[in-house]
């Protein structure tokens, strides 16, 4: 999306998996939590058309790196899909990121819903983009 629309948010793409609101840090492969830390996810894994979607902050505890938050098959992993500027669930690519009546869902790719992304090779390279 243009990052100069209202909606637009910056995001990070980690370990080729998630979507991070800017604010995660990122050093020499030591991620450092803050309190914007957001992972883009969903509640109960459940990949079905029209399941809506949110950013949850990271339950960070003293002593415990954020790399504990970052636990595979939670509904949190993604796949950027830069041929066509989709993101899609890395279990479902037949679905990607759209915009519904509960504003970011999971629709299908060829959905009138469905949401093309500009940037996303930045992503894939360790960039931030919106």
């Amino acid at each position: 999306e243009d990052s100069s629309s209202p909606s637009s948010v910056m995001l990070e793409y980690i370990n080729l998996t998630y979507l991070v609101l800017r604010g995660f840090n990122s050093n020499n492969n030591t991620k450092a939590a803050t309190d914007n830390d957001m992972i883009l996810g969903m509640r109960d894994s459940d990949f079905s058309e029209g399941t809506s979607l949110s950013f949850v902050t990271p339950n960070v505890k003293e002593g415990e790196e954020v790399d504990a938050q970052f636990v595979s098959g939670r509904g949190r992993d993604w796949t950027l899909n830069t041929a066509d500027g989709t993101i899609s669930p890395k279990s479902r690519p037949d679905l990607v990121l759209g915009y519904g009546q509960r504003y970011l869902i999971i629709t299908r790719k060829d959905s009138s819903q469905a949401r093309r992304f500009q940037n996303l090779s930045k992503l894939q390279n360790g960039e931030s983009a919106s």
